[in-house]
């Protein structure tokens, strides 16, 4: 009986020293703490502590994204939709069908189409998880921005710059095209994105308006001359050249030597089209009559280095020209022009310096300042085909220059390039009037 009860009082004992000690190791001034991999030993926190942070960032994570899915994709047949839990990351598989109910931001109805990949959603659950969805409405807690053309992707830092604005990019943040995921790289300069996000974070980007290619064929006739994809004078034409365009259906003109013509041509996204210039090359020689409105007094008119009257109409070969305008006291005007419609008119227009000063950066083409006066371009509509004999009108980008001589910037075919195209062209494909400047 005595030995049990010794062997009682030492199992008693036993227990009371490891429970003192128990009670010493939950004293823990953090001595022993593991240091974390990526942190120092001067940012070392407790476990209490690390505990405490952890709760209050998962607090303020769930207080922003709780709640909040994306649309991954919407099954109008099936009428199902696939949601991205913002927060998880998960995906999950919900149902509806006409009693549920489809709100936008401010909780009206909405159109069903409305609800694309892309978008962020709040939903509401029936009581029973095999039920539709109750209701998806288009979330008020994210902005949305619409029809963005003016943006610049910067991989190296993953931002995403909105006209002054930078955005960042995730590895959770999601790109659509065609309502299909796609990839960040696949944006071309030319698109039309819609962008979901959270303050400065991007959830989303979607392409609206994409872009695709057009591929060149026997370009050998036209190379150097330009092409016109609808109004817009693309590039100079090189060897079997590929551009990329913007989605959409265009009238593809080209003209060189005589020839040329007009093409009608429907771009698709991320598809390239192959264009034989062989198909608008035509019958040759074709020729554009030019007529000139000038209001500036004692005008002078150089084309192709030889003076023309400028009260009457003058015939160019399809194809490159040089166009001079002089006028005492104002700015010599300089442009290349490319003669690819049957008829064309030229308005030159009075303006002082103030006027285009204040003017610049309004107008629909593109300026460059060779001194310190400006042009100014305006366009005019103009009901015109540049393949029948109905009048068109011109287009221009435009370049100031204080040459005072009767040659052109743009005539000299030596090192003339498509940055020099895109400056001091005219294209008699559509409208133009430009501005004589004073000097």
């Amino acid at each position: 009986m005595e030995n049990i009860r010794r062997k009682t009082l030492r199992v008693i004992l036993s227990l009371f020293v490891s429970a003192m000690l128990l009670m010493a190791c939950g004293k823990s001034e953090g001595v022993n703490a593991v240091i974390p991999r990526g942190q120092s030993a001067a940012t070392v926190t407790t476990p209490e502590e690390e505990a405490t942070e952890d709760t209050e960032t998962e607090t303020k994570t769930q207080s922003d994204t709780s709640g909040l899915f994306m649309i991954e994709s919407f099954d109008g047949d099936e009428e199902f939709v696939i949601l991205k839990n913002i927060t998880s990351t998960r995906q999950v598989r919900y149902s509806y069908n006409l009693d549920t109910k489809f709100l936008n931001k401010y909780g009206d109805a909405e159109s069903w189409s409305s609800f694309t990949p892309g978008k962020v959603v709040e939903i509401t659950e029936t009581a029973s998880m095999e039920s539709a969805l109750a209701s998806i409405q288009l979330s008020p807690r994210v902005w949305v921005q619409e029809n963005i053309t003016n943006y610049d992707i910067d991989l190296s830092r993953d931002i995403l710059k909105i006209a002054d604005s930078n955005y960042q990019l995730t590895p959770q943040t999601e790109v659509f095209s065609h309502g299909i995921a796609s990839y960040i790289t696949d944006i071309g300069a030319d698109d039309e994105l819609r962008v979901v996000g959270q303050d400065k974070e991007i959830y989303s980007v979607t392409v609206t308006s994409g872009h695709g290619y057009i591929s060149l064929l026997n370009t050998s006739l036209f190379e150097g001359s330009l092409i016109t994809v609808g109004t817009e004078t693309v590039a100079l034409i090189t060897e079997n050249m590929v551009f990329e365009v913007p989605e959409g259906t265009y009238d593809v003109t080209v003209a060189n030597n005589g020839y040329g013509g007009t093409k009608t041509v429907t771009v698709e996204r991320n598809q390239t089209l192959t264009l034989d210039l062989n198909e608008l090359k035509g019958e040759g020689p074709k020729f554009c009559k030019i007529t000139f409105q000038c209001q500036v007094p004692d005008v002078i008119i150089y084309l192709d280095g030889k003076t023309v009257d400028v009260n009457k109409q003058h015939e160019v070969q399809y194809g490159r020209h040089s166009l001079v305008v002089t006028a005492e006291g104002y700015d010599t005007w300089s442009r290349t022009l490319f003669a690819n419609s049957a008829n064309a008119t030229i308005v030159l227009d009075l303006e002082d310096e103030n006027t285009s000063k204040n003017n610049n950066g309004n107008n629909n083409s593109n300026n460059n300042n060779g001194s310190n006066n400006s042009s100014n371009n305006n366009s005019s509509n103009n009901n015109s085909n540049s393949g029948n004999n109905n009048s068109n009108n011109t287009n221009s980008n435009n370049n100031n220059s204080n040459n005072s001589s009767g040659n052109s910037s743009s005539g000299n075919s030596n090192g003339y390039t498509e940055k020099d195209a895109q400056l001091d062209y005219l294209s008699t494909i559509s409208n133009m009037i430009s501005n004589m400047v004073k000097n």
